[in-house]
């Protein structure tokens, strides 16, 4: 599986499956590879979106894997910012 493969906007499978907030592909990827702080265009990561989101089983699946919830976006906006903004 090419779990890394990037779309035109820099995001990856894992950021789509954080983002569609699917835990069962979340944790596939993660178990096949995929890095959970690759940014895409914006400087999200996975963790971003999922925090975003308020899915807070993908939140622990990422963080579970060593997602750094103090990367920031080109807001200068961190997972952790969605998280407290959210409730995550």
């Amino acid at each position: 599986a090419r779990v890394h493969k990037k779309a035109n906007d820099g995001s990856t499978p894992l950021h789509w499956a954080a983002w569609a907030t699917r835990i069962k592909v979340v944790h596939y990827l993660l178990r096949h590879g995929a890095n959970p702080n690759i940014q895409d265009a914006d400087g999200n990561s996975a963790l971003h979106l999922a925090t975003d989101m308020g899915d807070s089983d993908t939140v622990e699946q990422l963080l579970d894997h060593r997602a750094d919830a103090g990367i920031p976006n080109r807001f200068r906006c961190t997972a952790a910012h969605y998280a407290m903004q959210h409730g995550s």
